[in-house]
């Protein structure tokens, strides 16, 4: 079970960070838009829809907590 969480963790990673990468709003600070909340939340509704999920905020919350877990995990073992 653990593998097959791990392998679907990996697959929504790649895919998260493709979409992400796309999306210099988000991380990037020189961003003429990267203080614009709202505009960001429109980025993160359709990462949401690219993924086929809900597009809120917390579900990406929870997807980038569940990889810290996995990557601190395999990072400590």
């Amino acid at each position: 079970m653990e593998r097959v969480l791990h392998v679907f963790v990996l697959k929504m990673d790649e895919k998260l960070i493709e979409l992400v990468r796309k999306c210099e709003e988000l991380y990037d600070m020189s961003s003429k838009k990267y203080s614009d909340s709202v505009w960001k939340e429109k980025l993160w509704g359709r990462i949401g829809e690219e993924l086929e999920k809900s597009g809120n905020f917390p579900f990406f919350i929870a997807i980038l907590k569940l990889l810290s877990f996995y990557y601190h995990r395999s990072f400590n073992n």
